[in-house]
């Protein structure tokens, strides 16, 4: 395909912006993510891979155009900046690495990923990517805590390390968030032209373990022609929260789904409330307060929701909550233990990589909240200071 004079889509590269803004990053994070999401475009016209493919397509006169069109909303995809072009190789081996270390702790030991690559000697002569002889990153691996619960917070501090390793190395390169961007598009849609066996090995790891900050933002691009409407409403809290439980019953997430609308939204407006202000870390321990009593309203704001569903359900992590009674200070303990104990993450205001790693748990601390309160039989609020 030819990328030539693609131009950007203004709307969405400032609705993408303000998303990646509401994350507070560093600036090696953002330069590291958008390299990364960029090499996820070369997937844009795979069924397989775009939850909105069909809607998307049905609405364009070809898949060519689709995917021309998806793979230049965030920035025009011509000529990348020259000086990446040595940036390539170390990239591939940070890739390798994190690739290593997810394998790693998988059931089985990883395999030799030089299997499954073809045998050449070369791209071309600009692009001499050496993809049968990575240089793995042993600092990175013997400094890895490979006995960590094998939970989200971990998957999250994978990624978060590699955008840290890959944004310090493109900075050294020149290299402005666009031409992150454009970068990681580059190296995956050569790596998929001369390979895509070996290429989509080296890649499938990292694309299944993603958490839902990082989708939400993969899947923006797809949302975005699809519904664009609905798209330019929603707050990227609200996309984390759909693509968290996306696998859910939709019968115990939709009135979860309805609810948070009320509770984070301005009525009748495409803005949170100021008090969910998730950029501000002096107020996080607040947040965590507010986040669990308001999902503990949803029992009397659905009051007439028949609760047997939710009751016969597996997908309730902690079955205990199914018919009790219980106080709400021992509920607060409750719920915080089973934020350790499904996701590995721990309801403090420190310890987060950034901000969107805490919109994240407080997405999944309020979608569990809900759920947990709709199987109680009686929450004793007498004793609870609530805001």
């Amino acid at each position: 395909m030819n990328f030539k004079g693609l131009s950007r889509d203004d709307a969405f590269f400032h609705l993408y912006n303000d998303s990646l803004d509401s994350l507070c990053l560093t600036d090696n994070q953002r330069h590291g993510l958008l390299f990364y999401l960029g090499s996820n475009l070369s997937f844009a016209w795979s069924e397989s891979v775009s939850i909105s493919y069909q809607s998307i397509v049905s609405n364009y006169s070809d898949v060519e155009h689709y995917a021309n069109r998806y793979i230049s909303l965030y920035c025009g995809m011509d000529l990348i900046n020259e000086n990446l072009n040595d940036f390539f190789e170390e990239a591939l081996n940070l890739f390798y690495t994190a690739d290593y270390i997810l394998r790693s702790l998988g059931d089985s030991e990883p395999t030799d990923l030089k299997d499954s690559f073809r045998h050449y000697k070369g791209i071309d002569g600009t692009l001499d990517i050496k993809m049968l002889n990575p240089n793995f990153d042993q600092d990175w691996i013997e400094n890895f805590n490979f006995n960590a619960p094998k939970r989200l917070a971990l998957f999250n501090e994978i990624y978060y390390q590699l955008f840290e390793k890959l944004g310090s190395k493109l900075k050294k390169f020149g290299s402005n968030f666009e031409d992150s961007y454009r970068a990681g598009f580059h190296i995956a849609s050569t790596g998929f032209h001369y390979d895509a066996k070996g290429t989509m090995s080296l890649l499938d790891s990292l694309f299944k373990a993603q958490p839902p900050v990082i989708l939400a933002l993969r899947e923006a691009p797809s949302l975005y022609m699809a519904y664009g409407e609905e798209f330019r409403k929603n707050h990227i809290f609200t996309n984390i929260l759909q693509l968290a439980c996306q696998g859910n019953d939709q019968k115990l997430y939709m009135p979860i789904h309805w609810f948070h609308q009320k509770i984070f939204y301005v009525e009748n407006s495409t803005s949170l409330q100021d008090i969910w202000d998730f950029s501000n870390t002096e107020k996080w321990l607040e947040l965590i307060n507010r986040i669990f009593s308001a999902g503990t309203w949803i029992k009397d704001t659905l009051s007439e929701t028949d609760k047997s569903y939710f009751m016969k359900s597996e997908q309730v992590f902690n079955d205990s909550v199914k018919g009790a009674s219980i106080d709400i200070e021992d509920f607060f303990r409750l719920m915080n233990t089973l934020m350790y104990d499904k996701y590995g993450m721990t309801a403090h205001e420190k310890g987060w990589n950034c901000a969107g790693e805490f919109m994240e748990f407080c997405a999944l601390y309020f979608y569990e909240t809900c759920l947990h309160t709709l199987c109680l039989k009686e929450l004793d609020v007498s004793r609870f200071d609530s805001d």
